[in-house]
Parts: structure tokens; sequence; C-alpha cells
């Protein structure tokens, strides 16, 4: 759903919960062990935590004074959907707007066979793109 969404791409839009997500990929812990690069107050972990478990890409887990964390990363898919489909419009917007200049060269130049405006004569001619 569009909310969902909205949560997870605010979650990711801050570097340290994207830090905090990262390091929780690779196992559980607990809140006192995630790494602070950035030197926060405990409240403050705890408020970037808060928008990390609202979009639903951590689960926390109290036991007495020790709040336990896990990454839940499924969330991401929807996401990862959604980015996927705006690339795929995209690439199919570009491709015809290549096979315009393509078209529009060819009748300009009928005599031209090295079209200036496809991707292999851009990597070829300038290979760092």
């Amino acid at each position: 759903n569009e909310r969902h969404l909205d949560l997870i791409f605010h979650a990711l839009s801050d570097s340290t919960r994207r830090a905090m997500l990262s390091h929780l990929t690779k196992g559980d812990c607990n809140v006192s062990e995630l790494p602070n690069p950035f030197r926060l107050s405990k409240a403050a972990i705890s408020k970037h935590l808060g928008v990390l478990h609202r979009a639903q890409l951590v689960e926390k887990n109290k036991s007495g004074r020790k709040t336990q964390c896990v990454a839940h990363l499924e969330s991401i898919q929807e996401a990862q959907r959604l980015l996927e489909d705006l690339g795929s419009f995209w690439r199919t917007r570009l491709e015809a707007l290549e096979q315009y200049f393509n078209d529009k060269l060819k009748l300009e130049n009928p005599d031209e066979r090295q079209h200036r405006f496809t991707s292999k004569s851009r990597s070829k001619k300038n290979p760092s793109r």
C-alpha cells in the first residue's frame, strides 16, 4: 500500500538508519550493540529504531532493560518492485527517444551508416559512460 511505501522510503532516506539496518542484516543484536558512527544519544538511536520499526524493517523485542532488534527486509521487496517498474518505464521511454533520433538522422542523412545516438556507439566512443 502507498502509506507503507512512504514509511519504507522515509526510513531508508537517512544514512544513520541505513547503517543500523545494514548492521542488523548480519544478525540480531541489542540496541546497545548497534554501531553509532554519528555519536547519537540513546534517545536519538531509539527514535531512529522507531522509524525503522514503523516501516516494518526492524522488529524490536524488549526483555527487561534490553531491547533485541531483528531486521525484516521482506518489506523492502515492495519498494524494490516499484523501483524496478519505474526503471522499466524509463528504459522504454529512453529507447523510444533513441529510436526517434536514429530515424530522424536516417531521414536527414540517408548515406550515414554509423548512428550517433545508439547506446552501443556511445559506449565505444566514451567508455567511461
